[in-house]
């Protein structure tokens, strides 16, 4: 399974840059499922890098519903401060 986790972001990087929207639609719809706490900060750091909207968005739904296991991994350090404010942001709004 990791092999096409791997892929998958592989095309999700050449779909960005070379404009390809609809494999970049499919690379985010095969990724969104996938995230765990295991590869929370690659999958952020990847919808950043590679401006993954639909992939970025299912990032900061899982750190909200997941918050007491992020930081009890103290994965949030390693995330973005961009990235880290949509959290915080979407928090306060289900708050």
């Amino acid at each position: 399974m990791e092999l096409y986790e791997s892929l998958a972001k592989d095309l999700l990087e050449i779909s960005d840059k070379y404009s390809l929207s609809d494999l970049k639609t499919i690379c985010e719809e095969y990724l969104v499922p996938r995230i765990k706490l295991e590869n929370f900060v690659e999958m952020s750091r990847a919808a950043e890098m590679f401006d993954a909207q639909v992939l970025k968005d299912a990032v900061v739904e899982f750190a909200t519903k997941n918050i007491k296991s992020l930081e009890q991994r103290g994965d949030y350090n390693e995330i973005s401060k961009s990235m880290l404010w949509n959290i915080i942001l979407k928090f306060g709004l289900k708050s």
